[in-house]
């Protein structure tokens, strides 16, 4: 479902860049939501917060810096 956003937001096509990194990046984000920042219904008014955080921390022990 997000291929077409993406397409749009880099305005090239995704055959330049390798599916395993997006892939890997995809793993590794849910393996950090779900140790840390999971909340099972996404109706719950934490539900927002907790996922800005996660995004948060991810980026920011990701950075490759």
């Amino acid at each position: 479902m997000h291929v077409g956003s993406v397409i749009r937001a880099i305005g090239k096509p995704l055959g330049l860049y390798g599916e395993q990194e997006l892939e890997a990046l995809h793993q590794a984000w849910w393996a950090m939501w779900d140790a840390r920042y999971m909340v099972k219904k996404i109706d719950r008014p934490s539900y927002p917060s907790r996922q800005n955080d996660c995004a948060l921390d991810f980026n920011s022990t990701n950075s490759g810096a």
